[in-house]
Order: structure tokens, then sequence, then C-alpha cells
């Protein structure tokens, strides 16, 4: 939802809203600690590094954005939201232990 308001009315997100990202943002970065608890019970030793990768990139990103929060830029904050939304695909997918194949 946020990506896209983000990309269909980036031009027209006003104070308030900008601060709502930012809060999303940190929510976001917080979440980390429950995404560490969820990877570290991964059983496989390279999906478990490639979520707790994850997990250290996406709070680096959330962090990152609070930079297009306060300059109240929607090309940035796009750019941020698409890498964030790949490495929680990929942390989901590394906590997968079913073989693509079946």
């Amino acid at each position: 939802a946020v990506r896209k308001r983000v990309s269909e009315g980036g031009s027209e997100i006003d104070k308030k809203e900008w601060d709502n990202i930012g809060k999303f943002l940190r929510t976001v970065y917080s979440t980390g600690d429950d995404m560490k608890a969820v990877g570290g019970g991964v059983l496989d030793p390279e999906n478990k590094k490639r979520a707790m990768e994850d997990v250290s990139q996406v709070r680096k990103y959330a962090q990152a954005g609070d930079v297009s929060v306060s300059k109240k830029d929607p090309i940035g904050m796009l750019a941020v939201l698409d890498k964030m939304i790949g490495l929680m695909d990929d942390f989901f997918d590394a906590l997968s232990d079913i073989p693509d194949e079946i």
C-alpha cells in the first residue's frame, strides 16, 4: 500500500503523510528483531546466513529511507521500497525448506 501510494501519488503526499511513511520505516526497522528470531531458527546454515543478511539489509534500507522522507522525495523512496520488498521476498524464501522442484 505504501509503495502504491508513493508511486501513484508521490507528488500529492503532504507532510503528515510523509511523517507516517517515516513511522512505517521505523516499524519495518523494529520488525528486524522478530525477523532475526525467526531467521535464527532456520536449520540450513546457508539459508540461515542468507536470512540474517536480508534482515541486516532491510534495516539499513529502512534507515536510508529517512533521507527520502526528509527530502519528500518519492523517486528515492520508491527505490528504497523496491529494494526492501526484494529483500523481504528473499528472506521468506530463505525460511522455506521445501525444494523448488516440488
